[in-house]
């Protein structure tokens, strides 16, 4: 119940005051709690904030396993599906997916609690493997570069959040701009290309 309580008004906080500009101090306050009370919870700003974005995660895993039990015979269709599950979950929530895009590059997991970092990581890891799973199971299309599944599918996740990190970065200089959705469908195109094109014998 307090634990709640707290992530309520943190959700309010955040958006409110965007991650950066919201403090502890902020998020005790609109849970109408003291600073020590909230710390008995969470141990930082970032727990708190890793706490509500498993709900994304959630939500991706969610989807994927949709997607791979519908068992699409097309790779070319399967690829270009994974990239618009993500882009669904950036319409869910844009601000928490720019936020998982930090966390890969950032040290945002050593000041976790090793409760809320395993929970964050197995979900992850949980998605990779979905991806892995829809991307390299059998299909009309036979994938001919060779590699680990689970590069395959770093290796598209990675195509996502750089296509969505420079496009809102053109946004941010130019205006807002729709070019994500058929830009992703011509990287699906070539990933597509990329997998099943290659030399036979390549390892």
């Amino acid at each position: 119940m307090r634990r709640q309580q707290i992530l309520e008004a943190a959700k309010r906080i955040f958006a409110r005051c965007g991650f950066k500009g919201a403090t502890i101090e902020e998020i005790a306050g609109e849970a109408e709690l003291s600073t020590g009370t909230l710390y008995l919870y969470f141990k930082s700003k970032d727990e708190i904030y890793f706490s509500l974005n498993m709900k994304i995660l959630t939500f991706l895993n969610r989807k994927l396993k949709a997607l791979k039990a519908r068992n699409e015979p097309s790779l070319r269709t399967r690829i270009r599906e994974c990239l618009h599950v993500f882009l669904s979950m950036y319409h869910y929530d844009p601000f928490a997916v720019r936020f998982l895009f930090h966390i890969q590059t950032g040290d945002y997991l050593k000041g976790l609690s090793p409760e809320v970092r395993s929970e964050l990581i197995e979900l992850s890891q949980t998605a990779i493997r979905t991806i892995a799973a829809i991307i390299t199971m059998p299909a009309q299309e036979e994938i001919t570069i060779k590699g680990h599944p689970a590069a395959i599918a770093d290796s598209l996740w990675s195509v996502f959040s750089g296509l969505v990190i420079w496009e809102e970065s053109k946004a941010s200089l130019k205006g807002r701009n729709d070019y994500l959705d058929s830009t992703l469908d011509l990287a699906a195109e070539i990933f597509f290309r990329g997998l099943t094109s290659g030399d036979r014998n390549s390892t």
